[in-house]
């Protein structure tokens, strides 16, 4: 059997290869949306596709096995009756085994991981399946990108649910746009469908709306989420980070916030326009993924601080 997803990452270098202008505006869909998920995850186009065959390999590690126990760990850290979250850690060495209660505290308000760790997951379940042609949990995969996409509204930002009880309830985080942007991707790659594009498009005219421009280049505020009034909201602790982050303030330095990683909030998202504009040929798509490379390459990400 054979994969071949385009990863968003080898495309970060077409941002330095065109000329950008100055309006970012964002072009119409050119084909209507899905009325809603169903009509792009079947369970018939996500089931693996290929033959088996039994070889003597060497003493090495069998991938296709451990490609299978990854799906077995992809599956079942997940939560269908909390919105199909996904739980970030587990304790092995206590009967009965525990859910870690995460930086929140309880273990159902982990705003940070939760539902922002459930496009990893289904993300990467396609290059799993291929790899094992494993059909475990195939219902629950379905059920997390059917979840994932009901979040994602007509102006393109995926907003967490209101009723989720932790500190992103009701909140858009871009960074969790960008990561389901990768999942639409690799969906895209297995079943070849083209109304995953429309989703991509939709998503990059959700980060148009909410990047903060200054000068020549543009930010999101990190690990920050906002709402609709156009608040930002510190999903993390920032403020309290050994180096504080106080959104939605430009970033002074890469090592400020809870994870200390600036240029992971600026990635994804610029990694999601780049690719919009490779597939559905959006060019102010590329342009505003050409501001975020600027603010990416600020000398300012590569010092652990500054004076002052």
């Amino acid at each position: 059997m054979k994969f071949s997803p385009r990863f968003l990452g080898s495309s970060l270098l077409l941002v330095s290869l065109i000329a950008a202008g100055q309006s970012i505006q964002s072009k119409p869909i050119a084909k209507a949306l899905a009325p809603n998920p169903e009509v792009v995850t079947s369970l018939e186009k996500m089931t693996p596709r290929g033959t088996w065959e039994e070889v003597t390999m060497p003493a090495t590690l069998d991938l296709a096995d451990r490609a299978t126990l990854a799906i077995n760990g992809l599956i079942g850290d997940v939560d269908p009756k909390n919105f199909y979250g996904v739980y970030q850690g587990f304790y092995f060495n206590r009967n009965p085994p525990a859910i870690d209660r995460g930086h929140t505290g309880n273990v159902k308000d982990d705003a940070l991981y939760g539902l922002t760790l459930t496009p990893r997951n289904v993300r990467t379940l396609p290059m799993l399946r291929v790899m094992s042609g494993s059909t475990f949990g195939l219902e629950i995969e379905r059920g997390m990108m059917r979840e994932l996409m009901g979040q994602i509204g007509p102006s393109g930002e995926m907003v967490y649910p209101k009723s989720f009880s932790g500190a992103a309830g009701g909140l858009n985080y871009p960074e969790r746009d960008g990561m389901m942007a990768f999942a639409i991707l690799n969906w895209h790659a297995r079943d070849g469908n083209p109304l995953w594009l429309d989703w991509l498009h939709l998503l990059a005219n959700g980060l148009k709306k909410n990047v903060i421009l200054k000068e020549d280049r543009a930010y999101f505020p990190i690990q920050s989420a906002i709402d609709s009034d156009g608040q930002w909201h510190d999903i993390a602790g920032g403020a309290t980070a050994r180096i504080p982050y106080h959104t939605p303030e430009e970033p002074l330095s890469d090592q400020q916030g809870t994870e200390g990683s600036a240029k992971q909030d600026q990635l994804r998202p610029m990694s999601t326009l780049v690719r919009d504009y490779e597939l559905n040929g959006d060019k102010q798509s590329l342009e505003l993924a050409k501001k975020l490379g600027r603010e990416r390459d600020l000398a300012v990400y590569f010092y652990k601080c500054l004076a002052n």
